[in-house]
């Protein structure tokens, strides 16, 4: 509910969801690492049977470990600018 609140749109709520997957298996211990926690996290993505389903599901598994790989070893800042939306005119769009 908390994304509602903040970005009222489906695929900020998908996209949430997706990494609110991976941050619960880094948490509770069930995957030894990132790169585990990514993997159990696109399996449960792609589960017919799984908890809190959202038409975007397909989307957002195909695109949590891409993203990861995409960026890793970039700073916060370099992350923000590349995923900026491209138009926008506010000048800190993606660096939040």
């Amino acid at each position: 509910k908390a994304v509602r609140v903040t970005q009222n749109t489906d695929a900020a709520a998908a996209y949430a969801c997706g990494f609110a997957r991976v941050l619960e298996k880094l948490v509770l211990g069930s995957a030894g690492g990132l790169d585990e926690a990514l993997e159990e996290a696109e399996k449960d993505l792609r589960n017919e049977d799984r908890a809190w389903k959202t038409p975007l599901d397909d989307a957002v598994a195909a695109n949590l470990t891409r993203v990861f790989k995409e960026f890793k070893g970039q700073q916060h800042a370099e992350v923000g600018r590349a995923l900026k939306p491209e138009g926008s005119a506010f000048p800190f769009a993606g660096l939040s």
